[in-house]
C-alpha cells in the first residue's frame, strides 16, 4: 500500500510539473539560459 501511494504522488508530481512547465511558456532549449540568469542574480546578492 505504501508502495501505491508513493507512487501516486510521484505521478501527481510530475503531472503538476508537466502543466507548470506548459503554462510557462518556455521550452526545453530556453532552461540553460534561465539557469544562468538565475545564479547570476543570485550571485549578485550575496
Amino acid at each position: 500500500m505504501r508502495k501505491g501511494l508513493e507512487e501516486r504522488s510521484w505521478q501527481e508530481l510530475l503531472e503538476y510539473g508537466r502543466q507548470t512547465a506548459r503554462a510557462s511558456g518556455y521550452a526545453e532549449a530556453d532552461v540553460p539560459d534561465i539557469v544562468k540568469n538565475r545564479r547570476r542574480t543570485n550571485a549578485q546578492r550575496r
